[in-house]
């Protein structure tokens, strides 16, 4: 897994993202994808790229925190099973581009 998080980092493995929740003192409560806001394409039947838009709390130096982020994440399929290889979320500025969440 390859993840960049919202600060710019990278992290290679799930402990490096997890250490960096911690430096950045975040704290994920939930997150909740929006309907109609999924959109999955699969080539080959071995890779998937998956854009979509999830409501996410968050708490960051113990204050409550509701965004909306967009995500794009890369899956590969080995031996039947899928497996995350890259994921980036970008926080949407609802000021400019103003989100329906039906």
């Amino acid at each position: 897994m390859i993840a960049v998080g919202p600060k710019g980092d990278i992290s290679f493995t799930r402990q490096q993202w997890i250490e960096a929740q911690k430096k950045e003192k975040l704290v994920f409560k939930s997150l909740r994808p929006v309907p109609g806001n999924e959109f999955i394409r699969i080539y080959d039947g071995t890779t998937a790229v998956i854009n979509l838009l999830i409501n996410v709390n968050i708490v960051v130096d113990g204050q409550d925190i509701n965004i909306k982020v967009r995500r794009l994440e890369v899956y590969h399929k080995t031996a039947g099973n899928w497996c995350r290889v890259a994921g980036q979320g970008t926080q949407v500025d609802e000021n400019l581009f103003p989100v329906n969440s039906k």
